[in-house]
């Protein structure tokens, strides 16, 4: 679904030049942009619900109690208040957690983890993945096929 959106936005903005064209957005007011924004949230949906189910399963597995749940869309957008305007922001890529400081609501009242500004800590106790990491998804999933 984003290959084909971010295809048409490209097509849609011939005026950017090669290095840029990645950026290409779809305007929200037309058609092709209300079917993304549509589109985007039912994913969205469809992934968080996804989300639920496999840590209900898990819990039940285990015999443990959920103390606590976040949900963290990523490379997702949301429209925000900004400076007294409605925009949408689009986040790329997920929080890394060793990053995340306490969250702000969105609009649906989720919670949203934010990076803290340079020079700020990273919450003590969460471990960064890819600091840690031994080899690279690529290569887990090749090894251990």
């Amino acid at each position: 679904m984003a290959d084909f959106y971010s295809r048409l936005a490209m097509d849609q903005h011939p005026e950017l030049p090669p290095e840029l064209r990645r950026l290409a957005w779809l305007d929200m007011d037309s058609d092709s942009g209300r079917e993304y924004w549509a589109a985007m949230n039912l994913m969205g949906d469809y992934a968080a619900a996804n989300h639920a189910v496999i840590h209900q399963k898990i819990a039940k597995a285990l015999k443990a109690k959920v103390l606590a749940g976040v949900e963290n869309h990523h490379n997702f957008a949301w429209l925000e208040e900004h400076n007294g305007k409605q925009v949408y922001v689009h986040r790329k890529g997920a929080t890394p957690p060793a990053r995340a400081c306490s969250a702000s609501s969105r609009l649906d009242g989720q919670p949203r983890l934010r990076r803290p500004r340079q020079g700020q800590r990273p919450v003590p106790g969460i471990r960064q993945p890819r600091r840690r990491r031994l080899m690279s998804r690529t290569q887990a999933r090749n090894t251990f096929r």
